[in-house]
């Protein structure tokens, strides 16, 4: 018979006992070709694809399609007996694939025969032979080169090791991010803060599990396994196996031992070992079954292994040494032991001594733990919380919380590892707490008595001495009945109530109570940012774990240092927050007064006085202040020029929320400049220079500076902000000339020593000059200022001296001035009085009288080009 057509063939040879003579099956690729050979029937396969025949192994996924290319001969005897090979190129279950795999077989009665057997994937290499009968079964595998990725990648084709749990959107439980889009943003930006609260604190229920998913498993292995089945034993499994440098999700293996057996469904471990890190784990004994009986022994076993089992914020270092005996089933465990830690650091904080007893069953883990630090009291930890195991079928425990602890006196500063904003030195107190409710909704009752206590925070220099406090954990808020301590001279008290997690409904009545910080006389250093008086409340409110503050604050007769500010910003020493428990505090409404002058520097650029008012809202690194401050007096240094604030004019620093820390500028300030030339110059447009003891040479200009804009423009963008005008009027070149040491643009006459000499004195007269200017007023000037002296005629010398001169001036008007000069280290040169009398734009009169008896006069006209 043949049948051909499309590419496909079918061609069957029959004798006349209807035996098979000769066969030919073709589709596409696929061909399988039979021949007889005296009694025996020799068959090929050549590429088959057995995705055709749609085989999936019992009880396993739909998807798990038995898959590959196969090709192969066959010797039939007899139709029960012979042998043959089996070649199979991308063998595998579904989407899971190997490269390929041999094997050679042999058929007898009711026996299959699998020998030489290799399976290859990517480097891995499996070895494997086997003897099936019936009801009986005998099989090796041997593993040379093994990848964990192989073996992960079935299970998952296989459905092993992935749960999954649907719900509806209900049960997310999503927070609003405010009112709506019409609410206000800091509104928004407050919400969107607390839901990420939220998701912090969520994630300390949903910790990672004990055990991570298979999918996460990676590294190499090698070794042995035996099976073995009869209906009298069983499934029994003889393994032995090792591998290096595993990564089960958070957790890295070095090295890893095991060999047992595993029989009447039950694991028999007589070595199982683990080394990670210098670390040991060892399990032995029987695991499963309705006998389970195992020791789990942990020797110097190091804890960063587990580091991702640890709440947010606890950094614990060091090793772990204990053992416990696990009983109970496979899927329900119960292990009861016993821990210590070794070299332990909590928070980079050395622990002398940590310990605890332990039992685990039921999906909750219950324990006895005492921890301390350099401090002969210890904290004590005792209670039990729920756990859930990941094998559990029905993983249904008592979600409650119970857990009880109890510290007191210096242990108390077990606070210093958690925080780097307070640091308790010392003192006496005592702090009992129950931790109840569930960890969606924790339920705090105790009671924190402290007396004569010193706490400290790098915030400021001084420490808060004599603290006397009482604190009531009620369930979910805190009741603070009083707090007091002295600071720097002064007294700080607390008292109200204050939610732990959730806020406060608008309904309560302890809304009506918030805590409250009265702050009465206190003296400041704050880093050396802000030294001064401070007085005020401090409202507290929303929670413990993200706190709002409010109120209202007055300064006095304070100092700011702008420089030190711009070092904390920078990251110079601030101080850090270890855990993200706590939320940043949030200023709400926070009204800041001004109410003596307050000093604003920045050595050795300004120093200022300030007075006003501000708001602050938001958080430090968002803050959104709002107000005025104006600035009654003070100095600028613009180059090395001196400017003094004009009391008359409207200077202010005002504030939006908008643009945050950068304020709008509004100042104008004078500063007056000694102007060195030559009179009776010829070159029009030209200034000439001449020594300081000609008739003249020395003239005061009077330099106004008006700031209008945003203070990062004056540090970006001068020009922008600042307008430069002069009496007598000179050109913004000139006066940036003037400015930049007091000397003209052109030095033909005069060496470089005259700019050295003006730059280098005005760095080191300014801050006297600014002590008589502040006290004699704005028309009065007093400058000192270096010069240069020419050489006697008559001496030998030419080179010219350097000089110290004085001058003491007055402004009658704006158009009339008088000084009085003197060289203060050449006494033989004479002092002189001057009249100067400004006509207009281009023409000014002066007079000079010496001591020794010269008068001059002169008339001087300017034109500029």
């Amino acid at each position: 018979m043949r049948l051909q057509g499309g590419g496909d063939r079918l061609e069957l040879h029959l004798d006349s006992a209807w035996q098979p003579q000769s066969f030919e099956i073709q589709q596409q690729q696929a061909r399988l070709v039979g021949q007889r050979q005296e009694e025996a029937l020799a068959i090929r396969l050549q590429q088959f694809p057995l995705e055709r025949l749609r085989i999936v192994p019992p009880q396993l996924p739909e998807t798990a399609i038995i898959a590959g290319t196969a090709s192969g001969q066959l010797r039939l005897q007899g139709w029960s007996s012979g042998q043959g090979s089996l070649s199979i190129e991308r063998p595998g279950l579904g989407a899971w694939r190997g490269d390929r795999l041999d094997l050679q077989f042999a058929l007898a009665p009711n026996r299959l025969s699998l020998g030489q057997g290799e399976f290859q994937k990517g480097e891995s290499q499996y070895q494997f032979s086997a003897d099936l009968q019936p009801q009986r079964l005998a099989a090796q595998l041997r593993i040379a080169q093994g990848n964990l990725e192989d073996l992960t990648g079935l299970a998952t084709v296989l459905g092993l090791g992935n749960t999954k749990t649907y719900g509806s959107a209900a049960d997310l439980g999503t927070p609003s991010a405010g009112a709506g889009p019409d609410a206000l943003l800091l509104t928004q930006i407050r919400r969107l803060a607390e839901i990420e609260m939220l998701q912090a604190q969520a994630a300390l229920v949903r910790r990672p599990h004990l055990i991570p998913p298979l999918s996460k498993l990676q590294g190499d292995f090698s070794g042995q396994i035996s099976l073995s089945q009869t209906p009298q034993s069983g499934l029994v499994a003889n393994f032995d196996l090792s591998g290096q440098d595993w990564q089960w999700g958070n957790y890295a293996i070095d090295r890893i031992l095991s060999r047992g057996r595993f029989a009447q469904q039950q694991l028999v471990l007589s070595t199982m070992e683990v080394v990670a890190n210098g670390g040991q784990l060892q399990l032995n004994g029987t695991i499963g079954g309705s006998t389970q009986k195992a020791q789990l022994t942990l020797q110097q076993f190091p804890i960063s292994t587990f580091a991702s089992l640890l709440p947010p914020g606890i950094d614990l270092e060091g090793t772990v040494n204990g053992h416990a005996v696990i009983t109970g089933t496979w899927q329900r465990p119960i292990f009861v032991g016993e821990a210590s830690l070794g070299d332990a650091r909590l928070n980079q904080r050395p622990l002398e001594a940590a310990n605890a007893t332990f039992r685990y069953g039921q999906n909750r883990l219950a324990l006895q733990a005492v921890a301390r630090f350099d401090t002969p009291e210890p904290l004590t930890i005792t209670g039990s919380v729920p756990l859930p195991y990941p094998l559990d079928p029905d993983p249904l425990p008592d979600q409650r919380l119970a857990l009880d602890v109890a510290i007191k006196d210096e242990g108390l500063s077990l606070i210093n590892a958690f925080t780097d904003q307070v640091q308790w030195q010392q003192g006496k107190g005592t702090l009992q707490a129950q931790l109840r409710g569930t960890w969606q909704q924790p339920l705090i009752n105790g009671v924190l008595s402290v007396d004569d206590a010193v706490l400290k925070t790098p915030t400021f220099t001084a420490p808060l001495t004599n603290v006397s406090a009482r604190v009531r954990f009620d369930r979910d808020r805190l009741r603070v009945d009083g707090i007091q301590g002295v600071f720097s001279q002064g007294q700080i008290t607390m008292a109200g109530v204050l939610p732990i997690q959730q806020p406060l409904a608008a309904d309560d009545v302890d809304a009506e109570t918030p805590l409250t910080i009265s702050l009465n006389q206190l003296q400041v250093n704050a880093r050396e940012i802000y030294q001064g008086t401070v007085n005020g409340t401090l409202v507290i409110t929303d929670t413990l774990l993200s706190p709002d503050i409010g109120g209202s604050v007055q300064l006095s007769r304070g100092r700011l240092d702008l420089g030190a500010i711009a070092g904390f910003g920078n990251g110079n020493g601030a101080p850090t927050v270890r855990t993200p428990l706590f939320e940043q505090p949030v200023f709400e409404n926070l009204q800041i007064q001004l109410v003596d002058t307050l000093q604003v520097t920045r050595a050795p650029f300004l120093n200022l006085n300030a007075t006003g008012s501000l708001t602050l809202n938001g958080a430090l690194d968002t803050l959104q202040p709002a107000g005025e401050i104006r600035l009654t007096s003070g100095q600028l240094n613009l180059f090395t020029t001196l400017f003094l604030l004009q009391r008359r004019r409207d200077n202010y620093v005002r504030f939006t929320p908008a643009n945050g820390l950068d304020p709008d500028l509004n100042l104008t300030l004078a500063a007056t400049a000694t102007e060195v030339f030559t009179p009776g110059t010829t070159r029009l447009g030209d200034f000439g220079t001449a020594t300081a003891t000609s008739i003249g040479t020395l003239n005061t200009v009077r330099i106004t500076a008006r700031i209008n804009g945003r203070a990062s423009q004056f540090q970006t963008n001068l020009p922008a902000v600042l307008e430069l005008s002069s009496s007598p009027p000179r050109s913004n070149a000139e006066l940036l000339t003037l400015m930049g040491g007091g000397a003209s643009s052109d030095q033909n006459q005069v060496s470089g020593e005259a700019l050295v000499a003006n730059i280098a004195g005005s760095a080191l007269f300014n801050n006297l000059q600014a002590a008589i200017d502040r006290a004699t007023g704005n028309r009065t000037s007093f400058r000192i200022f270096p010069a240069v002296v020419p050489p006697d005629r008559k001496a030998q010398s030419s080179t010219p001296a350097l000089a110290v001169g004085a001058e003491v001036g007055f402004q009658i008007n704006n158009f009339t001035s008088v000084s009085l000069l003197q060289l203060l280290t050449a006494p033989s040169d004479p002092t002189r009085f001057n009249l100067g009398f400004q006509v207009n734009e281009h023409i000014r009169l002066g007079s000079q009288i010496s001591t020794n008896g010269e008068g001059t006069g002169f008339l001087e006209f300017r034109r500029r080009f």
